[in-house]
């Protein structure tokens, strides 16, 4: 990947002097808000999806990854083949992170379903893996995404059989062609900063009017992967407030710990 193509993330954030950078979003991310921030800055993050679908696909094709979906999720001719550093980040944090939700899906709980949110999910594939493998995990996947690549990926999977029949018959899509709701899967074009700012508002109904079908009663796993960077410090607490006090008040909720497994021994090689 050419350094033209990694954003800058100092300067994103800072706005060129003026305000830090409002980070991912959605449907609200239109027009100028109080740091600064616009939808030229705000289209800079958004394009940092196609970089990480074609990092993946890239990874696929050379043997790191096994997924038969990047390809799918990948525009067409966008095939590039990054750097090997590119390639065992993608890795590292692509298996980091299956690694985590295995252990939270096969961790102990009241309740056999579980749900997970995943926040700035662009292409991400793992709502795919997971409902195409066997045995079929009892799960609700949530993923929230500027409307723009929510749009986009909803584009994807009407364009590919592979997709749908992971996803199954019963899938309905909105009007605008940028949310999409199933029995296991939900796209949300959702802008992180109406969550901030439904926290520090306390709005009644926030789950029903922001996030629907998000049940709160479901052991529930939130990701954010290489996603609350892009919002300041106050925003991105206020996000995680959203969720831990507004949708999942501690006092409503179970706590369910995921203990990942005992680390194997590494021994020196003989001499």
């Amino acid at each position: 990947m050419s350094a033209s193509h990694i954003p800058n993330l100092n300067t994103l954030r800072r706005g060129a002097g003026r305000g830090r950078f409002r980070g991912r979003g959605g449907p609200g991310a239109a027009g100028e808000n109080a740091s600064g921030a616009g939808p030229a800055q705000d289209r800079v993050v958004q394009g940092t999806d196609n970089d990480a679908s074609v990092s993946r696909l890239s990874a696929v094709s050379l043997g790191y990854l096994e997924d038969p979906f990047a390809q799918a999720l990948t525009g067409p001719g966008m095939e590039t083949r990054r750097m090997p550093i590119i390639n065992r980040g993608t890795y590292v944090r692509t298996t980091a992170i299956d690694h985590l939700v295995h252990h939270f899906l096969s961790s102990p709980s009241a309740t056999q379903k579980k749900q997970i949110i995943s926040l700035g999910a662009g292409s991400d594939t793992r709502v795919f893996r997971l409902l195409s493998s066997r045995p079929r995990p009892d799960i609700i996947y949530h993923e929230l995404d500027f409307a723009v690549n929510t749009t986009s990926k909803i584009k994807f999977i009407r364009a590919s059989p592979l997709l749908q029949r992971s996803l199954g018959p019963d899938v309905t899509i909105s009007p605008a062609g940028d949310a999409l709701h199933s029995p296991e899967y939900h796209l949300h074009p959702v802008d992180l900063r109406t969550l901030a700012a439904a926290a520090a508002a306390s709005t009644p109904n926030t789950n029903k009017d922001i996030l629907p079908f998000v049940d709160t009663t479901l052991p529930t796993l939130l990701i954010s992967e290489c996603c609350l960077i892009y919002l300041t410090p106050t925003e991105a607490s206020g996000v995680i407030r959203y969720f831990t006090e507004v949708l999942f008040p501690a006092a409503a909720t179970t706590t369910t710990t995921t203990t990942p497994p005992d680390r194997p021994t590494v021994r020196p090689p003989s001499a």
